[in-house]
């Protein structure tokens, strides 16, 4: 790939920057290399444009020139990665550019992160709405019951928990906790419903139970949450690339 090292190819909103950090101009495609960094103490990154990198719609990144023609991003070959292993670095794949196409602007519309900050503790069962805050953002749960789970992955019984996750706040909100547990132990896994491509926070979690047990404190902890922007990283390409 060809560096980029120009101070406007790089865009902070919300606590997050994004960076342009290479590209390639090809005959057949264009690849766009993308390095995100956060200043929230202990938060690392999940993904850019949609939840867990898999974007479709309006999550998609777009690609504009000088003359404001727009080249949304193509669908990453499947079986490709579109991160590395920290998730700090992520790839963006579109048609070739036009010859005349020179000044830039990629447009990258949400940034997703893990925050571990903030926590709920809870006495089963919740009858009555609880507030607290997962990740910077305010949070309410509703209530608690037990229930069959709505996933094919487990049979057995599981605590719903309704959730008020609050909406956007200040650009942030929470799509889901990081981590729950029942009675200081893990269930194992989190059950929740939520479309990757263009989230939406959940009305209900579930966690799975084993009978007997009758667990008698949820802790929920930390939040994903989705960061709107847009960032904007606006690069001259070089003539001949």
């Amino acid at each position: 790939m060809t560096s980029l090292t120009s101070a406007d190819s790089a865009a902070t909103h919300a606590g997050v920057t994004l960076r342009l950090a290479a590209a390639n101009f090809a005959a057949t495609e264009t690849v766009l290399e993308v390095h995100a960094s956060t200043s929230v103490d202990g938060a690392v990154f999940n993904a850019l444009g949609a939840y867990q990198g898999l974007r479709s719609g309006p999550t998609l990144f777009r690609l504009r020139d000088q003359s404001g023609r727009e080249f949304l991003e193509r669908p990453w070959p499947r079986g490709q990665a579109l991160s590395n292993p920290s998730n700090d670095t992520h790839t963006a794949l579109f048609a070739a550019l036009p010859p005349d196409a020179i000044e830039l602007e990629l447009e990258i519309p949400f940034a997703y992160l893990d925050d571990p900050s903030g926590r709920i503790d809870l006495n089963l069962p919740v009858r009555a709405p609880v507030i607290g805050t997962l990740g910077r953002n305010t949070a309410r749960v509703l209530a608690t019951r037990t229930s069959a789970a709505t996933v094919d992955r487990w049979s057995g019984p599981t605590i719903a928990i309704d959730v008020d996750l609050g909406g956007w706040q200040d650009d942030w909100r929470v799509l889901k906790p990081c981590q729950a547990e029942l009675d200081g132990a893990s269930p194992g896994q989190m059950i929740w419903h939520m479309r990757a491509s263009d989230p939406q926070p959940p009305q209900f979690i579930e966690l799975p139970v084993a009978l007997p047990l009758e667990p008698e404190r949820l802790t929920l902890r930390g939040a994903t949450v989705q960061i709107r922007g847009p960032w904007r990283l606006r690069f001259s390409r070089r003539r001949g690339l």
